[in-house]
């Protein structure tokens, strides 16, 4: 191997995050005698191996930049050991009371983002697991619905729709609701684009860090819809002497435009909850859901792709307390009987679209008798006190 065939293997290895120009000052160490034949008298280790030290060197100095360099010249381990201060300072009360502002769309889940629409506010109360509740409790709500987990059930109401679900059992939701979580993810920033700077902002030091990440891959026809999912950034705010977060706020890249999506407005900490919070009355005239054959656990034993079917088979036929086996909404079954189905099509295997998610989405081909064709996934979940899966949407 000659000098120029060295370089061009070195300028072809992948591209890790380093300072700009760091590769080609590397290569120009190499001396422009290499390759050239050897004429020293005696021969040392060094000449008998240049090409092993060189290549080892430079990768060495290469990697060490890597691990410990952001774009911005700032160690990532000083902004990961920053971040794990914030957290460690939100792991310190009982609870949280926290508003955010976040573009979604009505219907779909709370986490769910569309850029393309105007904010909407979401309130959160969150307690965190104690002696007294082991699970912890939660409320959340949007104006058209709330979900609320006393430590034992959960009450799922969808205002709007006038429709509600009890169920036994539950948990927080700490990817959606936890600000614990939320951060935690960023305490390992080596594989993300980091900046860090600090700033005065009315006489009080402000730390800003700005993570940048790739969005997962989707299956085939799926459009971005969870921020993982998206290209997106992360600024998280908070003061330098105290840790206390201040400010939150993601942004993804929609349509070659980089939107704001998600933003803390308020986060207020609290020792403890009082009980009524996570209760709620239901207003009079609401449809509770009530799945049909509760008693019979032969459903438990369908998985999500054959409850697809049957519910599918079921729709098209007619036979609608088939169709109430596995789906509770009524609002939902009305939508089926004002759009007979003369075709359907199971178009591919189950699978998560969201890692925390308690269920699958199972992807489908519909056709109506108006002759629209509706290609689309069906989300069934399985956490109830029956485990049989049942509607969750894709409708």
């Amino acid at each position: 191997m000659n000098l120029t065939d060295l370089k061009k293997r070195l300028r072809s290895a992948p591209q890790t995050k380093v300072p700009d120009s760091l590769r080609d000052r590397l290569i120009e160490t190499i001396p422009e005698t290499f390759g050239q034949p050897d004429t020293a008298p005696k021969k040392t280790w060094f000449t008998r191996n240049r090409l092993f030290y060189l290549v080892a060197t430079a990768a060495v100095l290469m990697i060490a930049v890597h691990l410990s360099v952001g774009f911005n010249g700032i160690s990532f381990s000083i902004a990961a050991a920053a971040v794990a201060k914030v957290v460690k300072k939100l792991k310190r009360p009982g609870a949280y009371y926290i508003e955010l502002d976040l573009r979604t769309r009505k219907g779909e889940p709370f986490e769910y983002i569309a850029p393309e629409n105007d904010f909407s506010q979401v309130k959160i109360w969150l307690e965190r697991p104690s002696e007294l509740f082991k699970k912890g409790r939660m409320r959340i709500e949007k104006k058209e619905r709330k979900l609320v987990y006393d430590g034992k059930k959960t009450l799922y109401h969808d205002i709007e729709g006038g429709e509600a679900h009890f169920w036994k059992g539950g948990k927080i939701d700490r990817q959606i609701a936890d600000p614990v979580q939320w951060l935690n993810k960023y305490r390992s920033l080596a594989e993300a684009d980091v900046h860090m700077d600090t700033a005065q902002v009315s006489g009080t030091s402000i730390t800003t860090l700005t993570i940048r990440e790739k969005g997962t891959d989707l299956a085939p026809g799926h459009k971005p819809a969870f921020f993982t999912e998206f290209d997106r950034k992360t600024v998280i705010s908070w003061q330098t002497d105290t840790s206390q977060l201040t400010d939150l706020k993601r942004y993804v890249i929609h349509n070659g435009s980089e939107v704001l999506v998600a933003k803390l407005r308020k986060i207020v900490s609290i020792d403890h909850m009082e009980d009524p919070i996570f209760s709620h009355v239901l207003p009079e005239g609401t449809h509770l859901h009530a799945v049909a054959d509760s008693d019979n656990r032969a459903y438990s034993k369908l998985g999500p792709v054959e409850v697809a079917r049957r519910m599918f088979t079921a729709w098209q036929n007619g036979e609608w307390d088939t169709v109430n086996l596995f789906c509770e909404s009524q609002r939902v079954i009305e939508y089926m009987r004002n759009n007979p189905l003369t075709r359907f099509t199971i178009t591919g295997p189950k699978y998560k679209r969201n890692p925390n998610y308690p269920g699958y989405q199972v992807p489908y081909e519909l056709v109506f008798e108006s002759g629209r064709v509706k290609h689309h996934a069906l989300s069934l979940r399985n956490d109830n006190e029956w485990n049989r899966y049942v509607w969750d949407g894709g409708l």
